[in-house]
């Protein structure tokens, strides 16, 4: 809500191609994919066959949680890259946009085709599917829904199919669902949202029948109990014999989940639940013809379109000859220098504020507010203190097997991850790269040093044996070096007591007493903390010098 355009000063486009890729549908995921194959050079037309573009985001998602001006905003940021939109036209053949010279075709229809209850009378008048109902809501048609609306399904779309008819004027609104809330799939808040808005839901309820009695629809329902899981691992809801009731109601919304319509003009493999099957560069079945969105996972999440999105432009640029990289950094690169005190400040996360249940029902106002800017700074500057988070079930990190090796913080794509070793280290005066001695894999590492002391070991991503990874021992294996009791000097026996001796000494002692020894009488034992170099030069000094071959090594390398 407060950004700027500063991020277009770094945003770049590269010099026109000659190559034509033809998209088909504007959801996020065609929007997506024709935004980036246009910032690479290439002529890029969507075809939408609806009047507005946005996809599920414009007549699937309410405005009162995504504003219409914001989504008009970005789609105005994918045309000004050069993306053409034709609205208004129906693409039934793939065959035909090759036709019109386009070179490569990528498939985003979503998925927006309804799906059936599966009960007698469900085709009856004042019975309407979900997708349906949220698209001409969303296009700003005028539906009667009467005074009484129901809505049979549990997920998001089930919720924003109850929400809606009480801004059209419905004085009360039922969900009929047939397990418990905890097995709802829409989200909690979105939940909350709905019953504080006064959306009534009657759990462990399940459709049986619908009919109309003198112009009065009737919806019966069979009383739930949960058995045994399913294959979706959820408990599955069994009727209770002779628990049937019956709801007079005067619009009925089916939302129990939506397919993708795949033309056969498409000509494009499919598989269950009609979804288009792509391999890994998000291809079809097709030479040149790719896929991505809810048309290829079912219904999901605008991001995850927006994800399979992008992967499928470089693919589809590496297709057309290209190096398939959309890659771009949208700020200037800038080093943290101030580090974290010892003592962390007991902070609150920023709370979102909401319009009141009152208001709301009222109007396609967003209901979410966003947090002015002083807020947002304050957010961005507190520590998220991830070190403390505890897995699932209130378990500690070593009661969740946990092997704390360090992965995650350097897997954490923002940097918000830090070794809890390393907190309020600061800076290194120095980094020596070595190989770790812990064994004979020979990770190469990068040795952070403070003064006379090392502060944090970080595995080298040019180190050809470990390419940036090491184990726990590797990372956090520090307690060695700094440990009082550990050796630094050689000691030798002087009148039945160890003394500090210089290193000339002792190694002329150590090698006077050998050369008393047979070859026979003598065996060589490495250490698993040797490095491969140390373990090579301990069995050529036992083979070459001692001339013994009885030599081992506690990890039998």
């Amino acid at each position: 809500d407060h950004g700027d355009d500063t991020w277009k000063q770094r945003s770049k486009k590269l010099p026109a191609t000659g190559r034509r890729v033809a998209v088909v549908g504007a959801g996020p995921a065609g929007l997506t994919t024709a935004y980036y194959l246009a910032k690479l050079g290439h002529g890029v037309t969507v075809f939408e066959a609806l009047s507005e573009p946005g996809g599920m985001m414009r007549v699937g998602i309410p405005e009162y949680r995504l504003p219409r001006d914001i989504l008009s905003g970005e789609i105005e940021e994918i045309t000004g890259a050069g993306v053409e939109i034709k609205l208004n036209t129906r693409i039934d053949s793939v065959d035909s946009l090759f036709g019109q010279g386009y070179e490569a075709v990528f498939i985003g229809v979503g998925a927006h085709q309804g799906m059936a209850i599966g009960v007698d009378g469900e085709d009856s008048p004042g019975v309407i599917d979900a997708a349906d109902f949220l698209r001409r809501a969303n296009l700003g048609e005028r539906i009667e829904v009467g005074r009484r609306v129901g809505v049979v399904g549990g997920g998001n779309v089930a919720i924003d199919a109850a929400r809606i008819p009480l801004r059209l004027g419905a004085e009360k609104v039922t969900i009929f669902y047939r397990r418990t809330r905890a097995e709802m799939p829409a989200s909690p808040e979105e939940i909350d949202a709905a019953i504080e808005e006064g959306v009534e839901i009657i759990y462990l309820a399940a459709p049986s029948r619908v009919s109309r009695d003198d112009g009065i629809l009737k919806l019966d329902c069979l009383r739930m109990e949960l058995g045994e899981p399913d294959a979706s691992g959820r408990a599955r809801p069994v009727p209770i014999e002779g628990s049937e009731f019956t709801t007079e109601l005067d619009t009925l919304v089916a939302a129990i989940g939506q397919r993708p319509e795949v033309p056969e003009g498409f000509q494009v493999a499919t598989g269950r639940g009609n979804t288009v099957q792509v391999d890994d560069d998000y291809q079809t079945s097709r030479e040149g013809v790719f896929s991505g969105g809810d048309c290829t996972s079912g219904p999901a999440s605008v991001i995850e379109a927006i994800a399979a999105a992008r992967k499928a432009a470089g693919a589809i640029d590496r297709y057309l000859g290209g190096s398939g990289d959309i890659s771009e950094s949208l700020v200037s690169e800038a080093e943290a220098t101030t580090w974290l005190g010892e003592d962390l400040p007991e902070e609150k996360p920023a709370a979102f504020k909401y319009l009141p249940p009152e208001e709301s029902v009222h109007s396609f106002d967003e209901v979410e507010q966003g947090w002015d800017r002083d807020t947002a700074l304050r957010e961005a500057q507190r520590c998220l203190k991830c070190y403390v988070i505890a897995p699932p079930g209130e378990r500690v990190l070593d009661e969740a097997d946990c092997q704390f090796c360090g992965a995650c913080v350097d897997a954490c794509p923002t940097g918000a991850l830090i070794e809890r070793s390393f907190y309020g280290a600061g800076e290194p005066e120095r980094v020596v790269t070595t190989i770790c001695p812990y064994c004979g894999v020979g990770c190469q590492l990068n040795i952070w040093v403070k003064g006379r002391q090392i502060i944090r070991v970080v595995p080298d991503p040019e180190g050809e044996a470990n390419l940036g990874q090491a184990c726990v021992k590797g990372k956090f294996g520090l307690d060695f070096v700094t440990d009082s009791a550990r050796l630094t000097t050689p000691l030798v026996r002087k009148d039945g007591q160890l003394v500090e001796a210089g290193w000339e000494e002792a190694l002329n002692l150590v090698a006077g007493k050998l050369s008393g020894y047979q070859p026979r009488e003598m065996a060589v034992c490495a250490s698993a903390k040797c490095t491969n170099e140390e373990n090579y030069l301990i069995q050529k000094f036992a083979r070459a010098v001692l001339k013994t071959n009885s030599v081992d090594h506690c990890a039998r390398l």
